[in-house]
């Protein structure tokens, strides 16, 4: 009698246990294409998923971690600003004002209005990056209707000055690990995040 009952438990496990799996690959599918659709780089997006799925991501090398983070972002620092002497060195000297003609129209740019400041914001991708102002594209393309008219007379009153503001020159300096051995500065390269606000007064 026990015997029979463990054996119709176990045939309700295994139907149970089918369905469940069946639910679950069907959520993970859906989750992943919902994740891809609102993706501005579907190809990337994929490719992290992949990753993901299959457990290949790149090992981490632990290196870094016991290190005060003020030595270590100095470290890089130092290291980025040893690399642009050579940089430098490798370019060919041209004479500044090689083969300029001279013109004696003088430019003026003109002036930017709020509809402008609008199809700037929607042709800008919704990245969740920031640079030092800590404020992503996505917040200021939210928050954008709010805000237009006082971007608007900033961006006018630089073009019309000529002075660029201050604070829209800082960037956030990042360096993004490429290959090889994790401890050596030399297998990173620096990406540069600029405010978001900037790119409304450089477009």
């Amino acid at each position: 009698m026990l015997s029979r009952y463990n054996d119709q438990y176990k045939d309700i496990y295994r139907a149970t246990k089918k369905e469940y799996d069946r639910l679950l690959v069907k959520e993970k599918a859906n989750k992943y294409d919902a994740r891809v659709k609102s993706s501005d780089n579907k190809m990337k997006c994929l490719w992290s998923i992949c990753k993901e799925t299959t457990g290949k991501n790149s090992p981490k090398d632990d290196c870094f971690i016991d290190q005060d983070p003020l030595v270590l972002a100095n470290e890089f620092n130092n290291h980025l600003i040893s690399v642009v002497p050579n940089i430098l060195s490798s370019i060919r000297k041209v004479p500044f004002i090689c083969n300029i003609s001279e013109n004696n129209e003088s430019m003026r740019l003109k002036s930017v209005n709020i509809e402008e400041i609008q199809k700037i914001g929607q042709s800008l991708k919704n990245k969740h990056s920031s640079g030092v102002d800590e404020v992503p594209t996505s917040i200021v393309k939210f928050c954008l209707k709010y805000v237009d008219d006082i971007l608007c007379y900033i961006i006018n009153n630089s073009l019309k000055y000529g002075i660029f503001p201050d604070r829209l020159k800082l960037a956030f300096i990042k360096p993004i690990y490429k290959k090889g051995d994790h401890s050596d500065l030399n297998n990173y390269r620096p990406i540069s995040l600029l405010p978001a606000f900037q790119k409304y007064l450089k477009q």
